[in-house]
């Protein structure tokens, strides 16, 4: 199995399918740890409930950025993440680029989704805090009806 922690796996291929996985709880500790989440999802073709935890890090923006520039979403978009995810969290979201561009896709894809919780540690500002959410209340959703919560701790 390659490493996960460093580098892109979008070239790796996973066979195996979790059918009977429709809880799901993930940790990343960095940005390309984020690279894993279209594989989880084509494995995991009934997944209902998926939490993602990212640690609370200060990151190397350029190396961010370079994962920005090389992840690319799945094509095409899992079956699962279309029919059968329900509710997300994620927690220690900080409104880096790379987390919008994650939740972007998350929010534009899952067509039954009922509810999506971004909770985010302290930011910066309020000011950050209302852009943030502004910037992901404003994102197109796949599921009419589903609701977003954004929470700070700030």
């Amino acid at each position: 199995m390659p490493n996960l922690g460093h580098g892109v796996v979008s070239d790796f291929t996973f066979s195996a399918k979790f059918i009977c996985l429709i809880n799901l709880e993930v940790g990343f500790r960095n940005c390309y740890n984020w690279t894993v989440l279209p594989i989880i999802m084509e494995c995991s073709p009934y997944l209902e409930f998926l939490a993602l935890e990212k640690e609370v890090l200060d990151e190397d923006q350029f190396v961010c950025d370079e994962w920005l520039r090389r992840w690319r979403g799945p094509e095409p978009v899992p079956k699962g993440m279309l029919n059968c995810l329900k509710v997300i969290g994620i927690k220690g979201f900080q409104g880096k680029q790379y987390e919008l561009t994650v939740v972007n896709l998350l929010l534009g894809n899952a067509e039954v989704l009922e509810k999506m919780v971004v909770c985010s540690p302290p930011l910066s500002s309020d000011e950050e805090t209302m852009l943030i959410s502004e910037t992901i209340f404003g994102y197109p959703r796949g599921s009419k009806d589903c609701q977003i919560i954004f929470l700070s701790d700030s």
